[in-house]
């Protein structure tokens, strides 16, 4: 699969041809002009950063959330110019694996109709089925072009900047006294969040959850990386957002979300040295690294007096399983897995396992109902060993693109590396916090696995290989 094409040559004639499909007039057709994929994909990423305010619908039965709404008003545009232009879907990088994925979740949740959580479990297959094909939307267009790809990267970093930082400003004006930011601010004990006891109400930003801490370390992991790899305007602005963003991951006060940006980081660490592309960079960009955390966890300590007392207390814990709710997640994993082998092969269907979870206690006043926060325990009682083994599969798929793009990167450009390397340490990080939380299920997983695989595939495409051909990216 070719992801860029050759430029056309000049003609007068507004009609430019898309592919090898249906003349779309450029100039001419207002139709064209509303269905252009960069306002549409824009509107998508942005929806993205809304997805903390949802509506339940059915008594609970699911969450809209903005992102979907956006999606599913934007799909018929988007799936116009694919077919106008005959767009090679079936060639996208992971695709066909996340639909057999998807189907076995479907299936076995079809065979088990009187399991817990039936209707539940096949409207999540179906919800899977819309995150991937917004994965598959927002690859399409960022792997259509370099142009394209900073476009989606400089959405997401600029957002989720923006984002982070009028988190931590809620945060700030609310222990000035400033009434109305309490309605974006959560209460919780003190003891819960430094899991040393205590009963004193400490604010939280309602906007960081441990899920969106989960994808603000994953973006703020490749803006720093990138802004390594860069020059000019681009590094500083890379550079200071990544510091935003890595604000907003130390507020969510989200283990996992620091234990998966911190793998990323080490993935990326590693990488620098075994490839000795560390060398090649000057110390002025390695300080600068240095700088940013400092000024993200100075940021972090200026926002209010109990976060000080927070960090410290979960930084002291952050590899002890048996403190804050680690203990009851494994206990928790231990029963789903433990239930998964009695249906070994095809499991028990989406969301059966909901049934062996407790209600979260009334005086947890955070506490919403309690879910497998582990994709990998998650898939295995969803589909069993079947299931399980295609995931796998799909990791290694993933990895394995990852792997090639990082070596076939060596030799080109300092941007080309630098894409590379962000999109395996990028990778890391969502596959890590997808264990320690259900952001696996977050519209914003599949974007940034989308940016992820096209930073890869369009690797690939400017290094093929002697013997291979720019379609080997196809999996």
């Amino acid at each position: 699969m070719k992801f860029a094409r050759a430029a056309a040559p000049a003609s007068r004639d507004p009609v430019v041809p898309r592919g090898r499909g249906i003349r779309i007039p450029r100039d001419v057709s207002i139709l064209s002009r509303l269905t252009s994929n960069r306002l549409l994909v824009s509107l998508l990423i942005f929806s993205l950063f809304l997805d903390s305010f949802r509506l339940p619908v059915g008594n609970g039965l699911f969450n809209v959330r903005p992102s979907f709404v956006v999606f599913a008003a934007i799909f018929p545009a988007i799936a116009y110019r694919w077919f106008a232009g005959r767009e090679p879907i079936l060639e996208t990088p992971l695709l066909p694996a996340l639909v057999f994925l998807d189907g076995l979740f479907f299936f076995s949740t079809l065979i088990n109709p009187n399991a817990p959580y039936h209707v539940r479990g096949l409207i999540s297959s179906l919800l899977l089925l819309i995150n991937i094909a917004m994965y598959l939307s927002i690859f399409r267009f960022a792997a259509g072009s370099a142009g394209a790809l900073n476009h989606v990267f400089s959405l997401l970093a600029g957002f989720a900047a923006v984002y982070a930082l009028f988190a931590a400003l809620t945060l700030a004006l609310f222990e000035l006294g400033f009434e109305p930011a309490r309605h974006l601010i959560q209460l919780s004990d003190i003891g819960d969040l430094t899991m040393n006891g205590g009963t004193t109400a400490t604010p939280h930003p309602l906007l960081l959850d441990p899920n969106m801490g989960s994808y603000l370390g994953a973006i703020g992991v490749m803006a720093l990386i990138r802004s390594i790899f860069s020059a000019g305007r681009a590094r500083l602005w890379l550079g200071l957002a990544s510091a935003v963003i890595f604000l907003g991951v130390l507020l969510s006060y989200s283990r996992g979300a620091w234990l998966a940006a911190g793998c990323g980081l080490v993935a990326a660490t590693l990488i620098l040295v075994i490839t000795r592309q560390w060398f090649g960079l000057s110390p002025a960009r390695l300080a600068a690294v240095g700088a940013i955390f400092v000024l993200a966890i100075a940021g972090s300590l200026l926002v209010a007096p109990s976060v000080k007392t927070v960090l410290a207390a979960r930084v002291a814990n952050l590899l002890n399983i048996q403190a804050g709710t680690g203990s009851q997640r494994l206990g928790f994993w231990e029963q789903i897995s433990e239930d998964g082998l009695r249906k070994p092969l095809l499991g028990h269907g989406s969301d059966a396992y909901r049934a062996l979870l407790p209600s979260p206690p009334p005086s947890c006043r955070s506490c919403g109902p309690y879910v497998a926060e582990n994709i990998t325990v998650e898939v295995f009682h969803t589909s069993g060993f079947v299931g399980l083994a295609a995931y796998l599969a799909l990791q290694v798929v993933a990895i394995a693109l990852l792997i090639k793009a990082l070596r076939r990167s060596r030799d080109g450009t300092s941007r080309q590396r630098g894409l590379a390397v962000a999109a395996s340490a990028g990778y890391i990080t969502i596959v890590i916090a997808s264990q320690t939380n259900p952001s696996f299920w977050g519209n914003m997983y599949w974007a940034l696995l989308a940016v992820v695989v096209a930073s890869a595939a369009e690797t690939l495409a400017a290094f093929p290989g002697r013997h291979a051909r720019q379609s080997e990216v196809g999996v």
